[in-house]
């Protein structure tokens, strides 16, 4: 006795220790079901909070590969001098003039005819440029040498130590030779690219003199980039200063990407809690004889609680420590599958650098409060049941319905309707009251489900009495009087529902991939001359239209006084917050074959434009009102003129954004010129006129796809991202199976002698299985049906809620959900299995000698 007073007053621990681990380990089950469920809980915790940190180590390396050991590029049309830097400490430049020529290209798909390509050349000062990693290491290049790329080299035959003649200003042609072929990277940036030193540039240049329009710029400290990038512009504001990793349009897809990821994480967080607490009170039922041990030799209910809390930290520390190793271990192949990452023709090396230790401590603090928390209300009930009723296993199998749960129901229903009107109304651009809706939404469900249940097992039992079919009415009663038929029902409702969320989400995305919003057989992306240089593909065979698309990226100033004072003082002051980045188009009225514009009219006056529902907000502008515009404002012309907006369009397919301003075709045109960006082509031989276009205009288009080339390339790309998205549909519904199955083996060691009763007086052993089966499938009917339903209004959130992070329309593919939602019901079913074997072994003598 005097141990226990000792234990009591928690001196001594190490008897406390050995106790918990010898029930950690007595049912190793129980104990795998619990790891499991925390395990992946962690593992999505360190997918969604260190993504942010991954994501700007992947941009991290884009920048290396791009701009070699530069964090601010600078540039400008005038040329950059050293004197332009006096002043500011802490930095290494690297100063970069360029030039074009072209070169021939022999066509191997057509005899004796050649393409004309544009050759970038780039000149620097070798030792600089070789620090900063912008060429390749260890070349020294005199006047007379040359490095090109790969690519280039292949295409027309070149080696090492060939001459290589390229002509410079008033067709001046300059022989080099041919130092080094390198892959493409740094001023390697594309295919057609070539380094010289700046005396070789001065070769080039009529005057023999190098403009430096570029200077790519390694800050040492890093800390201080934004100062210098600040004092830059403040002293030249017509330069164009790059932060690279601290532009806006970065964090903002760093953030983005951050954003979906906590998202999906929060689902996932969801489906844990809930599957802890339905597990709790049949876990604590498992631990009533560790209970009644401790508090039969004198140890106090509070002390008793505190000894199953330490069983749950270490739970919930198995769990983290695995789940943030499994993250560690597998991160860099999971990120790999996922994303891809392009620059242009270049090879990124994805380098991730470390997973952040400050995350994992976090995700495995995380998991040990989750595992100690979502139990306690069950623990406390346990620990203070009275010792006789312990012993006898007195136990109340019963659920009680509690008009608190109602009332819980209700007010969580009311928050959830008030933040989703919200999203919908007063707060479209941000995601929190989407969020607060689902999440509000899910627990009022959660709450509320019982009382579904037993009405829809009433009207069952009903049925079941004029069909003379009492098995099934025993059924109906044991699903909405019994706590693990309840339990479990819970479970696979609020999995359903959840899970349902994900699949139409994914459902959307695959879409939008397998759907592009055209109707065309060939694309053409990357077009670099007037439209005059492609009107040879309407007389092609077999083409039957040729659609051009106008529309390029711009940034635009509205608002009188704002345009007045850019004019007056772009020279002197930095406008770069007060400027909008947006998506311009030019069409005569809404296109025929791109179909990425919704409430376009046929035809557009010349005073009128249209802009896109997420940019209107942005510039509370609406339909009927008249708006001053300064378009092209950081060209050498800026267009200037006030215009009607004449409606709000929905551009989220053509520029997955919603921030399109659509100009009437004549007026694009006199700004931007008559050059086109992209074309649809329908045609009857799709493969035979891309081929055709390849052979006449290589050189002047990036990209001649198919229209079933063009989707697999996206597919490619979002590849990766859906197989995550179904990952977490598949742990998603592994944690419910877990639960469920979980609740079957407890819940039917507390109805072994229920069930006893009923074989030795009124059932046989086939009725009993019948009961328990029928009773789980009424139970996944009744969850999945009412799941379904509470799973599309909580999916009308949950997507209105991502749309104000990124565009995302909503679509059900009817056939593929109901085989998802069949898959469920057949997932939960086969948890059956086990109670059905159980009940066959059962001896009966042994049950009704205890009772």
């Amino acid at each position: 006795m005097s141990l226990l007073k000792r234990e009591s007053k928690g001196g001594n621990m190490g008897v406390i220790l050995k106790h918990t681990f010898r029930n950690i380990f007595a049912k190793p089950l129980m104990t795998l079901f619990l790891v499991v469920t925390i395990t992946i809980c962690s593992f999505s915790g360190m997918l969604a909070f260190d993504m942010s940190n991954s994501v700007e180590n992947i941009f991290i390396g884009l920048f290396n590969t791009v701009a070699g050991a530069a964090n601010v590029v600078v540039g400008s049309s005038d040329d950059i001098e050293e004197s332009d830097f006096e002043g500011l400490s802490g930095y290494e430049a690297a100063y970069v003039s360029s030039k074009t020529s072209n070169v021939t290209v022999r066509n191997n798909q057509m005899y004796a005819y050649y393409n004309q390509k544009r050759l970038n050349i780039s000149g620097v000062d070798v030792e600089s440029a070789s620090k900063m990693r912008i060429i390749p290491k260890d070349v020294d290049l005199s006047e007379n040498d040359i490095i090109i790329d790969e690519v280039m080299a292949k295409e027309l035959e070149l080696n090492e130590g060939d001459p290589l003649k390229v002509y410079g200003d008033n067709y001046v042609d300059v022989e080099y030779r041919i130092k080094k072929i390198a892959k493409l990277s740094g001023l390697l940036e594309s295919e057609y690219s070539a380094v010289i030193s700046d005396e070789g540039m001065a070769r080039l240049c009529y005057d023999g003199r190098p403009k430096h329009t570029a200077v790519y710029i390694k800050v040492e400290d890093k800390s201080k980039v934004s100062e210098f990038c600040d004092a830059m512009e403040e002293r030249f504001p017509n330069y164009e200063v790059q932060d690279l990793m601290g532009e806006k349009m970065v964090q903002d897809q760093i953030n983005t990407i951050s954003n979906m990821f906590k998202m999906l994480f929060l689902v996932t967080l969801i489906l844990v809690i809930f599957v802890t607490i339905t597990l709790s009170e049949r876990i604590m039922r498992d631990r009533m004889s560790t209970i009644g041990t401790l508090r039969s030799l004198g140890v106090s209910p509070n002390l008793t609680a505190r000894i199953i809390l330490i069983e749950n930290m270490f739970y919930g520390l198995f769990g983290g420590l695995i789940g943030t190793g499994l993250y560690r271990a597998s991160r860099d192949a999971l990120f790999n599958s996922v994303f891809t990452v392009s620059a242009g023709s270049m090879e990124v090396e994805m380098n991730l650098g470390n997973v952040s230790v400050p995350v994992m401590i976090a995700v495995i603090i995380g998991a040990i409060v989750v595992e100690m928390l979502c139990p306690l209300r069950e623990l406390l009930k346990s620990t203070n049941t009275a010792i006789r009723d312990i012993i006898f296993d007195n136990k109340d199998t019963e659920y009680k319905y509690k008009n608190k749960n109602k009332i819980i129901s209700i007010v969580c229903a009311v928050i959830a309707g008030i933040a989703s009107v919200l999203a919908f109304t007063a707060f479209k651009d941000s995601p929190v009251p989407g969020v607060l809706g689902f999440l509000f939404m899910v627990l009022s469900l959660f709450c509320g489900y019982p009382f579904v249940l037993r009405t829809a097992s009433k009207i069952i039992e009903k049925i079941s009495m004029k069909v003379n079919n009492p098995i099934l009415g025993l059924a109906a009663t044991n699903l909405r009087s019994n706590k693990t038929s309840i339990g479990s029902s819970k479970l696979a409702f609020i999995a359903t529902s959840v899970c349902l969320v994900m699949f139409i989400y994914i459902s959307s995305l695959k879409h939008d991939v397998v759907t592009p919003p055209m109707d065309a057989d060939v694309i053409l992306r990357g077009l670099s001359e007037n439209v005059e240089s492609y009107e040879y593909i309407k007389t092609l065979d077999g083409v039957n239209k040729v659609e051009f698309d106008y529309s390029r990226d711009n940034s635009i100033l509205v608002g009188k006084e704002k345009i007045e004072d850019y004019l007056e003082n772009k020279y002197v002051k930095k406008f770069d917050d007060e400027l909008t980045n947006i998506k311009v188009f030019g069409t005569y009225g809404n296109p025929e074959l791109n179909q990425g514009y919704k409430g376009l009219p046929d035809s557009i006056s010349g005073d009128e434009i249209y802009i896109a529902k997420k940019l209107a907000r942005e510039l509370k502008l609406k339909a009927g009102d008249n708006a001053e515009i300064l378009f092209d404002a950081k060209g050498v012309v800026p267009y200037r003129g006030t215009f009607k907006v004449a409606g709000i369009i929905d551009s989220g397919q053509a520029d997955s954004s919603n921030r399109t301003i659509v100009l009437p075709f004549e007026l694009y045109k006199k700004i931007y010129l008559d050059r086109p960006s992209k074309a649809y082509i329908k045609t009857d031989d799709p493969v035979k006129t891309a081929e055709l276009i390849k052979s006449y205009s290589s050189s002047t288009i990036d990209k001649v796809n198919t229209i079933d080339e063009y989707i697999k390339e996206i597919q490619d790309l979002s590849g990766g991202e859906l197989a995550l998205l179904y990952m977490i549909i598949i742990i998603g519904v592994s944690l419910a199976v877990i639960g469920i199955y979980c609740n079957q083996i407890v819940g039917f060691e507390s109805r072994k002698r229920e069930s006893a009763v009923l074989v030795s007086t009124a059932m046989s052993k086939g009725n009993l299985v019948k009961l328990f089966f029928e009773e789980t499938v009424l139970s996944g009917v009744i969850a999945i049906g009412f799941g379904t339903v509470a799973g599309l209004v909580e999916t009308v959130v949950f997507i209105k809620a991502l749309k104000a992070i990124m565009e995302q329309e909503m679509f059900i593919n009817v056939g593929q959900t109901v085989v998802f939602l069949l898959v469920m019901f057949f997932t939960f079913g086969i948890t059956i299995i086990k109670t059905m074997r159980d009940i066959n072994r059962m001896k009966i003598a042994e049950q009704l000698k205890y009772e």
